[in-house]
């Protein structure tokens, strides 16, 4: 069996034509996260954003029911605040608009200051006398509006933001 030249020449075209559509494919093809890789992502996030939460509650609580321990409380939340601002700043960008992690990244700013600049001024108009205290008490409660109204800002934007993802990927949770 002899091969002609001209089947050898229609090979190689052939051959040559396969090659470049499977190179185009390839380039043109997606090489950002998979679904399945945002639903693990979106999950940490969540865990972490529930921890922060966590955290938060046993502060307000404490501020409700035992004002003395409270300082414990703002401690154990600065722990978990500072935890996750190192994980999330060391942590690359999950694609390339990078929406959930940034979003969380401001959400994590926002509960910095909480954490180690408001509630500390909290445990200590906790300390005052009681004379002090009531003279305090509307800067007190104004006070108290500021931290709620910046931590329900914080929440709002990053659900935007999981949203947002939540759509990107095509998720539904």
């Amino acid at each position: 069996m002899r091969i002609e030249k001209k089947h050898i020449k229609w090979a190689v075209v052939v051959l040559f034509v396969l090659t470049t559509l499977y190179v185009l494919l390839i380039m043109t093809s997606e090489t950002g996260p998979t679904k399945e890789e945002a639903i693990r992502f979106n999950n940490i996030v969540v865990k972490d954003y529930r921890n922060i939460i966590a955290a938060d509650d046993s502060c307000i609580e404490m501020m409700r029911y035992d004002v003395f321990n409270m300082d414990s409380s703002v401690f154990r939340l600065q722990k978990v605040v500072e935890k996750k601002t190192i994980k999330y700043a060391s942590m690359p960008a999950f694609d390339e608009e990078d929406t959930l992690r940034k979003a969380f990244k401001r959400f994590l700013k926002t509960y910095n200051e909480v954490a180690f600049i408001d509630y500390p001024k909290m445990v200590k108009h906790f300390e005052l006398t009681k004379n002090e205290a009531i003279e305090a008490n509307n800067t007190y409660k104004v006070f108290i509006r500021g931290i709620d109204s910046k931590v329900s800002e914080a929440k709002k934007e990053f659900f935007v933001a999981q949203k947002e993802f939540k759509i990107k990927f095509k998720i539904k949770i």
